[in-house]
């Protein structure tokens, strides 16, 4: 491949065909791909046949695949040569387009944009503005709202004030106090209604007596 340059002229780039090296790095990956293909239909076949259980199978199969490695490694040699072909095709496409870039002419038409009907504002600017505009007094508005609710909901979860030890004592004797009186209204409620059984007892014993 070649890049020919000639002034007043765009760049152009001669490809005179895959080179001599490039295509021998073909030829010799697909005789490695046929290898490797027979290589492992071998192993395959060592595998099926219960070569892992005696030592010459064992040794068969190191073999095999000391060779499919070796195979491997020829590949990647043969693509990183193939690989270096592309680069260097890429990099010659890539100094013919420098160069017509640079040698093309720009075309002036002596009009300028505005009359040529473009416009000076980029398109949807004004939408984006309104956008812009609307999130701005949204956070305006709602920033001194969710400030209040935040107090709101701090002040909510604030645990209670604890009472002072003294109101705490006082507290426990009006509680001593209120069970002592309950006590008492049951008892007295108890004599109650032991005299209340005595005297309908009184009157049963005379109603029979008499």
């Amino acid at each position: 491949m070649q890049v020919r340059v000639v002034q007043g002229q765009p760049a152009r780039v001669q490809r005179d065909g895959p080179s001599l090296s490039q295509q021998a790095a073909e030829a010799r990956v697909q005789e490695l791909q046929v290898e490797m293909s027979a290589a492992m239909a071998r192993v395959q076949e060592l595998m099926q046949s219960g070569a892992p259980g005696s030592a010459s199978g064992r040794e068969a199969l190191t073999n095999e695949r000391a060779s499919i490695q070796h195979i491997a490694a020829q590949m990647r040699q043969q693509e990183a040569i193939l690989r270096s072909g592309q680069i260097e095709e890429a990099t010659a496409a890539a100094i013919a387009g420098a160069f017509g870039a640079r040698q093309a002419p720009r075309a002036s038409t002596g009009v300028s944009p505005r009359e040529q009907g473009i416009p000076d504002v980029p398109p949807h600017a004004k939408e984006v503005a309104m956008l812009f505009i609307v999130c701005l007094a949204a956070a305006i508005i709602l920033t001194p709202l969710m400030r209040a609710l935040g107090r709101i909901i701090e002040r909510r979860s604030t645990p209670p004030a604890r009472l002072a030890p003294e109101i705490q004592s006082q507290l426990t004797r009006m509680e001593q106090a209120i069970d002592a009186v309950a006590l008492e209204v049951e008892r007295v409620s108890e004599g109650q209604r032991f005299a209340t059984r005595l005297l309908s007892e009184r009157e049963k014993v005379g109603e029979l007596r008499s």
